[in-house]
């Protein structure tokens, strides 16, 4: 691992543009963020399960008609979560392995929502670009979410009132 977020991201077929547009630092696992012209995705390293990376296409247009302004869009369309910013496509991996870390990807036009749970705690010891990071209550998982500030703020609340019982 080099630590360079363009040279970690050139994998693959070089068609492809991919643009990082946040990253977080969770102890020794780094997350980056990143765009293409149709798609979003993560590249997740340091973790016990080596380097992995997802890649999820955006969410249809009739979707997004369904969604209304995407405020509250209630996961209408593609079972996305009912978060603000939306609709979202979903993916995810795990490794199935004891201990190795679970992602799940909400890509959005609007938004992007990592949630990650590396199976321990880990503190957050660093961000870059536009990115919040909410930890839920089990205190391991975090919720990555990547947009402009007031989308954040909105999806924030909704994964912190997903918190309290």
């Amino acid at each position: 691992m080099s630590g360079d977020v363009d040279e970690e991201l050139d994998v693959g077929t070089h068609e492809v543009k991919r643009r990082p547009v946040a990253e977080v630092r969770l102890g020794r696992d780094r997350i980056v963020a990143y765009v293409e012209p149709t798609a979003c995705g993560l590249l997740a390293t340091g973790s016990k399960a080596g380097v992995s990376g997802l890649t999820t296409g955006w969410p249809d247009d009739e979707a997004e008609d369904e969604g209304g302004d995407g405020a509250g869009a209630e996961g209408e369309g593609d079972g996305s979560p009912e978060l603000p910013g939306g609709p979202y496509s979903l993916g995810s991996f795990s490794h199935g392995e004891y201990g190795a870390p679970f992602a799940q990807l909400s890509c959005g036009k609007r938004a992007m929502v990592i949630e990650y749970d590396p199976k321990e705690h880990r503190r957050v010891s660093g961000t870059r670009g536009a990115v919040s990071v909410v930890r839920a209550r089990d205190g391991r998982t975090v919720y990555v979410v990547v947009g402009p500030r007031h989308t954040r703020a909105g999806i924030a609340e909704a994964l912190a009132s997903r918190r309290t019982p």
